[in-house]
């Protein structure tokens, strides 16, 4: 049984949660937000496989480093790293910008982007949980995540919505995805301070 009490293991499952919300949303959106910036299908395709190449090679160095300077340090600068991007992409939508954070801001590449994060998150999860509760710790954290995610890709529709305001261009209805993106990466940060 999970124990509900513990605090560290219930930041932890919420900021999985957030982190999935997140992915759930880019991995849709960010695409079809690079088609409206202008990039054919097979640039799109160029991007994400640069992204996650990126990405997997970021997730073995941060678990390399991690052993060393600390597991929160690296997964705060990951969220870091998110925040950034978000925040790049509300300041410009030059297409060289939409591909640097798609690389380098873990903006793209699907669920390897989100395991960049995810390698640091499970060690951090099975060293708070109890020895006698790490399976259901687990089992109910992957539910969050996944529950989370679904929410996430149904967010992604949100530029259509904002579309139907006057004035607002196709590239313009990603901005407050892109608001949301940095504002809960700033969050999915606090929530993994006092773990």
């Amino acid at each position: 049984m999970v124990n509900w009490l513990e605090k560290d293991q219930l930041l932890l499952q919420a900021a999985y949660g957030i982190r999935a919300f997140i992915f759930g949303y880019l991995n849709i959106a960010f695409t079809i937000y690079m088609s409206v910036a202008g990039l054919d299908s097979i640039s799109i395709g160029l991007v994400i496989t640069g992204a996650i190449l990126f990405s997997s090679i970021l997730s073995a160095v941060v678990g390399l480093a991690a052993d060393r300077y600390g597991r929160k340090k690296m997964i705060l600068m990951l969220a870091g790293i998110v925040c950034a991007g978000g925040i790049m992409l509300l300041i410009s939508n030059n297409i060289f910008v939409i591909i640097f954070v798609a690389i380098f801001g873990l903006f793209a590449g699907g669920p390897p982007a989100g395991n960049t994060f995810g390698v640091l998150q499970q060690v951090m999860l099975a060293d708070v949980a109890s020895a006698k509760s790490r399976n259901s710790a687990f089992a109910v954290t992957f539910l969050i995540s996944s529950v989370s995610a679904a929410g996430g890709s149904l967010t992604a529709g949100l530029p259509d919505f904002y579309r139907t305001f006057p004035n607002v261009s196709q590239l313009e209805a990603f901005r407050p995805l892109f608001i949301i993106t940095a504002v809960l990466a700033v969050l999915y940060a606090l929530m993994l301070l006092p773990v």
